[in-house]
């Protein structure tokens, strides 16, 4: 009976750890792609027609699926520039941006938009 108790104790106490472990890991998995993608979005901003900004942007669909806020900033960005209304342009990259981060719990409350939009681009 004893034995019979450790061993099924010391199953389920695994069981529980492999599962705990699981779960971790695939939260933390996705929390390193989503970073990923912001990196890459904010890293290639100064292109807006360029394959990787391009790249990241349709990663975003899929990586932020979770998120109808992300989805609808992602869907008015794309109304604007396949529009032609590049003025809001930055507006719409912005605002993409802020909720990208909130979704992450990045506190922009230190960013600027003027500093978003200011890309380093110096090239000679």
């Amino acid at each position: 009976m004893d034995i019979t108790l450790i061993i099924i104790s010391s199953l389920i106490s695994g069981i529980i750890g492999v599962l705990i472990s699981i779960f971790y890991h695939k939260r933390s998995d996705q929390k390193r792609t989503k970073m990923d993608v912001l990196r890459d979005f904010v890293g290639y901003r100064h292109d807006l027609k360029g394959d990787k900004f391009t790249k990241a942007l349709n990663e975003i669909f899929v990586v932020f699926c979770k998120s109808s806020d992300i989805q609808d900033k992602v869907k008015n960005l794309h109304d604007v520039l396949s529009s032609g209304q590049y003025a809001l342009a930055n507006d719409r990259l912005y605002e993409l941006f802020k909720v990208m981060c909130d979704d992450l719990k990045i506190d922009t409350s230190t960013f600027e938009e003027s500093s978003f939009i200011k890309a380093f681009n110096i090239k000679k």
